[in-house]
């Protein structure tokens, strides 16, 4: 057992113990040895067969954090949640590459990104972000009052019909599935702590995407009251009747600029936020005002649970917003090989 006391007063107890542990040659070879480390600094870190191993909480944690908080490659698989229908179960999934410091900007490079006298290092980074995604947006409903729909009743002589007339509160609910490629070089500040936690801040210059949505509309009727018309027959030819549901498809290609924030601490996780406004051409034109978007992300310690949502919108547009969130889990391509 070692104390602060033996270091004396005033010093400060940051020491490096080496021990050499063998088996004798009498055990026998399917023995295992175990080293308990007790530390009042809940993460510490140890040497185990040459290899340094991160230790938090009396676990070994090297397998996911250590490497795939700070892996700029990851898959991630999970489900979306739909706020209207309340539901879970449609598939989610991504693949993404993201690595702001492929090279410095700077002519003078720092050899590493090891704390030195205390501090991090700090320089900046240029590298690329790619992502391909699957989601679904959740359910959004709008309202449009007084819609009349009519049905003939009977055709009269006389080249006339009679008709009814409802007269209904509408309402859409909207299910929205996307496919989406985004990709960009970044440029930006990115400072480490060892392999302890790192920060990023970085703007995306440009960001270019593409985009398919699928819609199925479903539409609910509300009477507000009904009567009966006659008219010439010709007006029946146009007349609008009512229609449940219906798909569509849209085609979205957009350029931008905008940001990303990413904390990663190997205790407490990492957060990301990605935010990016720019131009959209939607189905073979040009719309007015401008997309937006944002999308943020928290990954679990340890097991790497992600919990997100992404929120777009246009500015200047009567368009639905689209809102979706995910709860997914990640892996690294070093870890899928050992599948």
């Amino acid at each position: 057992r070692i104390s602060d006391d033996d270091f004396g007063n005033g010093l400060t107890a940051n020491y490096k113990i080496y021990l050499n542990i063998t088996n004798d040659t009498d055990e026998k070879a399917d023995e295992v040895m175990k080293l308990n480390v007790s530390s009042t600094d809940p993460l510490v870190t140890v040497v185990k067969n040459e290899t340094a191993v991160t230790i938090l909480n009396g676990k070994e944690i090297s397998a996911y954090l250590s490497k795939s908080l700070f892996n700029p490659f990851r898959i991630t698989l999970g489900t979306n949640f739909d706020f209207q229908e309340k539901v879970a179960g449609t598939f989610y999934g991504d693949i993404t590459a993201f690595k702001p410091d492929l090279f410095n900007l700077s002519v003078k490079k720092i050899r590493d990104n090891r704390i030195r006298n205390g501090k991090p290092t700090n320089q900046w980074k240029v590298g690329f972000y790619a992502s391909v995604y699957n989601n679904k947006y959740s359910s959004v409903d709008s309202i449009d009052d007084h819609r009349d729909y009519y049905s003939i009743l009977s055709t009269l002589p006389g080249d006339s019909a009679t008709i009814l007339r409802n007269k209904y509160r509408v309402t859409r609910t909207t299910a929205t599935k996307n496919i989406a490629f985004e990709g960009a070089f970044t440029f930006g500040w990115h400072k480490t702590y060892g392999e302890l936690k790192a920060v990023t801040l970085t703007w995306l210059l440009p960001e270019v995407s593409a985009r398919r949505r699928s819609y199925t509309v479903t539409n609910g009727y509300e009477s507000l009251f009904q009567d009966t018309l006659m008219v010439p027959y010709s007006d029946t030819l146009n007349l609008l009747g009512k229609r449940d549901f219906f798909n569509s498809i849209e085609q979205e290609t957009s350029i931008g600029t905008g940001f990303i924030l990413r904390y990663s601490n190997i205790k407490k996780g990492e957060f990301m936020a990605k935010c990016t406004f720019g131009k959209s051409y939607i189905n073979s034109s040009f719309i007015d005002g401008y997309y937006w978007s944002c999308r943020l992300q928290y990954v679990s310690p340890f097991v790497g649970v992600n919990l997100g949502t992404e929120i777009r919108g246009f500015s200047g547009q009567a368009r639905s917003r689209y809102i979706g969130l995910y709860l997914s889990k990640s892996f690294t391509l070093a870890k899928l090989t050992k599948f």
